[in-house]
């Protein structure tokens, strides 16, 4: 072995996992991404049926030649300069290749022909030079040097034949290489020797971001003369748009599916995972090649049919594909829901296909607006679903007690602090689907910041959804003048509210099917939102504010675990009761770990009347189960303390409950008691500060 002869070596996951990309296989990556950009922008200079079946067959053939040079790269290593040589003589396949699209849609498909035979020939030495220097692999690597050589073979005599005769083998050279995934060899060598998916996962990924990054620079770039390079208003607004809609393309993949790799388990995971990257590398081509027509309009023109679909119909595809390729890659723990998810994405791309039409109606910066808010809708939808706090923060290390402090000690404020893990937040993994979080749950949980903004975003996306569907037939609404977006949105707030101010009405059987159906969706709507907001402002909440901290400190000459609660609102909660309970980890003589509750007897553990605070008191005596833990308070076999208070409130005339959980070592501070916050004025009546409702200060301090 030498520099400048190396022989392959196999490569195998389970020998060595970590498998980074090489910088040559980035320069392959970026060579095809600007192969199929050149496919894209020949289908949308004539966005027609005909150039549209044409299109697909050479991206498939593209993406073909893509995957066989990848999955070879997986399998061997090597880099010396006879791999370099034939690395870049393939690369010079691809750029002959990207110059002779025109000319197969022209109908002289010669020429891709020859490029694309030169591609598989150097493909086929490739496995030929690891058929004689890695014994290993032998029958794999023959196995695939003779099929490529078919393959070359197959794409040679099609160069010298004319049609059909051409896209007839052509088909039969594309199939014959698409099925290498699937072949029984093939799977045999993945069983024997595991692929790395990981170094598979980020090859894709890398793909389809070169893909749609060099779709958005061309569509940045070429429509732009020299003139218009001024930062005028337009052209900072188009591009600003682009940009919006490339972030949306580039949210839908790489938000919850990139890197993400099938399970070593499941082959038929593997196989669905690799073809649906086919259509997906085709849709970001094609919506890559329609951004730079968008951008050239000008300032109110609308963008035509065809270019309408290539945009709008291929996010379509790849919101489609990606909620695919969601059910099929390893799960992130805190990725639940998947229905939901699949179903959200479904719902997406319905939308971006009812954009289509609607699009006669607005203009193209509109359109953009529209086509990017449905992806990022989408893409943001989804981690909205998972559960906040996947990964608790790491325990803080237990350090030496401090020196006693000679002043009044302040609790450090919540916002000072780090986020805290919460019961809420733990990670659930593996549970069944029909016990996860509901969609009633999930708007009950959340914030009313969120509630409203989701319920804003639907009401808007069904009025623009039937404001493009009275549009296909502007005739059946009375007054809504062609093309009138506005109208039409109009008309559709007022059927759906049910208000109809008697100026726009239905009038043909269309409109009025249209109408019935949309009227039912208001009905339902506006019941679920009427039920949701009465569920969560009818709620009741104990404002109830707890210490910080927990103090321990004689009382009556036995020590004493304290902490205070207090009533921020003043009203009258009776007969409110506290239980606090330990949570301790103990090991039984059978090595059984486990998590137990002791419940903690109170000096009291009611209150008659709660309305401004309660030191709640437990003695750390010989019947306590926290003589034993009193030292490892602060990290050791004591978890943490469950404080639950329940009480019955007189303004909401219902059981109100609130709970802490104290679990940190700052949370526990020995030898220090609270200040006391209640003062009796000379007037007669009581005042609480919660200013100073966390402090403590020495014991035997003099109270501040």
């Amino acid at each position: 072995m030498s520099r400048w002869s190396r022989a392959p070596q196999l490569h195998c996951a389970d020998d060595a996992p970590d498998k980074p990309v090489t910088w040559l296989e980035r320069l392959v990556d970026l060579a095809f991404a600007g192969l199929f950009l050149r496919v894209g922008e020949a289908l949308a200079a004539t966005p027609t049926g005909a150039d549209a079946l044409a299109v697909a067959g050479l991206l498939t053939a593209a993406w073909t030649a893509w995957a066989t040079t990848t999955l070879h790269a997986n399998r061997y290593d090597a880099d010396d300069a006879l791999h370099r040589v034939l690395v870049i003589a393939q690369l010079a396949g691809v750029v002959a290749l990207a110059l002779a699209v025109p000319d197969v849609l022209a109908g002289r498909p010669r020429d891709f022909a020859l490029a694309y035979a030169v591609t598989k020939a150097i493909l086929a030495l490739h496995y030929l030079r690891a058929h004689r220097q890695e014994p290993v692999s032998r029958a794999l690597s023959g196995r695939f040097a003779t099929l490529f050589a078919i393959d070359t073979a197959l794409w040679l005599v099609a160069a010298a034949v004319d049609p059909p005769w051409t896209w007839i083998l052509w088909a039969a050279a594309v199939s014959l290489a698409l099925s290498v995934p699937i072949s029984r060899a093939y799977r045999a060598a993945a069983h024997a020797k595991p692929l790395d998916l990981d170094h598979l996962a980020r090859r894709f990924g890398l793909l389809a971001i070169a893909v749609l990054g060099v779709g958005f620079v061309l569509a940045l770039v070429r429509p732009l003369p020299t003139s218009s390079l001024d930062g005028s208003a337009p052209t900072l607004l188009d591009a600003t748009l682009t940009l919006f809609v490339a972030a949306g393309a580039w949210w839908t993949y790489f938000g919850d599916v990139a890197g993400r790799r099938p399970p070593e388990a499941s082959p038929g995971a593997f196989v669905v995972w690799v073809y649906a990257h086919l259509p997906l590398v085709g849709a970001l081509t094609v919506v890559g090649a329609a951004l730079t027509p968008a951008l050239a309009l000008e300032p109110g023109a609308t963008v035509a049919l065809g270019q309408r679909w290539l945009l709008a119909g291929g996010l379509a595809i790849a919101v489609v594909v990606v909620a695919l390729l969601d059910r099929v890659v390893e799960r992130a723990p805190d990725a639940p829901l998947p229905r939901l998810r699949t179903g959200l994405r479904l719902a997406a791309a319905a939308l971006l296909v009812a954009l289509v039409p609607l699009g006669a109606a607005v203009p193209a910066w509109g359109f953009l607006v529209l086509v990017g808010v449905v992806c990022l809708a989408q893409a943001v939808a989804a981690p909205l679903l998972a559960p906040l706090g996947a990964v608790s923060p790491q325990p803080r290390p237990v350090t030496a007690a401090p020196e006693p402090p000679t002043q009044v000690t302040t609790a450090p404020r919540p916002a000072a602090t780090p986020a805290r893990p919460t019961i809420g937040s733990a990670v659930r993994i593996g549970t069944p689907s029909e016990l996860r979080r509901d969609l009633y749950f999930f708007m009950m949980q959340g914030s009313w910041t969120r509630f409203f903004a989701i319920f804003l975003g639907l009401y808007l996306a069904l009025n623009v959804l039937f404001a493009g569907l009275y549009l296909l037939d502007p005739s059946s609404v009375s007054n809504l003048a062609d093309g009138a977006f506005v109208d039409a949105f109009a008309f559709s707030v007022q059927t759906m509210s049910t208000i109809g101010y008697g100026a726009m009405s239905p009038i043909s059987s269309y409109a009025h099917t249209l109408v019935t159906a949309e009227a039912a969706v208001g009905i339902l709507f506006a019941a679920l939102a009427t039920g949701l907001v009465f569920a969560k402002a009818s709620r009741p909440k104990a404002h109830v504010l707890f210490s910080e901290i927990v103090t321990v400190t004689p009382y009556h000459g036995v020590p004493t675990l304290m902490f205070r609660v207090g009533n921020t609102h003043g009203n009258e909660v009776v007969e409110a009761t506290m239980r606090v309970s330990a949570l301790v980890e103990e090991r039984s003589p059978e090595g059984h770990a486990l998590r137990r509750l002791h419940d903690l007897t109170l000096v009291r553990d009611n209150s008659p009347l709660f309305t401004m605070s309660w030191t709640v008191m437990h003695a750390i005596d010989a019947e306590s189960c926290l003589v034993e833990h009193l030292d490892s308070a602060a990290g050791g076999q004591l978890i943490g303390l469950i404080c639950v208070t329940m009480g019955f409130d007189a303004t909401y005339a219902q059981t109100v409950h609130a709970r802490h959980i104290y679990y940190f070592p700052e949370d526990f501070r020995l030898g220090e008691r609270f200040v006391d916050v209640i003062e009796t004025h000379a007037d007669g009546h009581i005042s609480i500060d919660f200013t100073r409702f966390h402090d403590t200060r020495p014991e035997g301090g003099a109270e501040p």
